[in-house]
């Protein structure tokens, strides 16, 4: 929802082509330069961990686009912001993901999983411009990252149960409740 609709936002916003290609570069040479460091630092980390710090990377990288600045080039300082963390954010994806998957999974299935995961990847980030090119044509743009951003706030609660902590919905006690009255 987020990466194929941030360079249709900021050129309809005023940035130009050359701006927009800037930042793209800046996304990927900021991606480059940190997958060595994440797969080093997952060498004494919980993959789940630095998994749930990409999926907060990405979250944080989009509500900057999100937040009204008064400044000259306010625009361009949030999309350079935003570029920059949706880098950080795909390296500490990418290589946490295939790590965890690669130590839940036997050596016999590692290769089947990871196809299997590669599919769902790239099948939602498919559904997601989809998604995201809807929300932006029928509403609006700012619709549209506040979704991209709650979703990858989301991702993170599946992998609480991985790092061992529990997350506990409201509604859960409210069963419990009920018993003692």
């Amino acid at each position: 929802m987020y990466a194929t609709q941030l360079p249709v936002f900021l050129i309809k916003s005023g940035l130009t082509g050359q701006e927009v290609f800037g930042l793209a570069l800046l996304n990927s040479s900021t991606s480059a330069m940190l997958y060595q460091r994440v797969g080093l630092k997952l060498k004494s980390k919980n993959p789940a961990l630095a998994l749930m710090q990409g999926y907060l990377f990405r979250s944080i990288g989009v509500l900057l686009l999100l937040l009204p600045f008064n400044v000259p080039y306010a625009l361009l300082i949030s999309a350079a912001g935003s570029y920059v963390l949706w880098g950080c954010s795909w390296s500490y994806i990418s290589v946490s993901s295939t790590s965890l998957i690669g130590r839940m999974s036997s050596p016999k299935e590692q290769g089947s999983v990871l196809a299997t995961a590669n599919l769902i990847n790239s099948s939602g980030f498919v559904l997601g411009s989809l998604a995201g090119g809807f929300v932006a044509s029928q509403m609006d743009f700012t619709l549209n990252f506040a979704l991209a951003s709650s979703m990858s706030l989301l991702a993170v609660v599946p992998l609480f149960s991985i790092i061992g902590l529990s997350f506990v919905s409201p509604f859960s006690v409210l069963p419990q409740i009920r018993r003692k009255n």
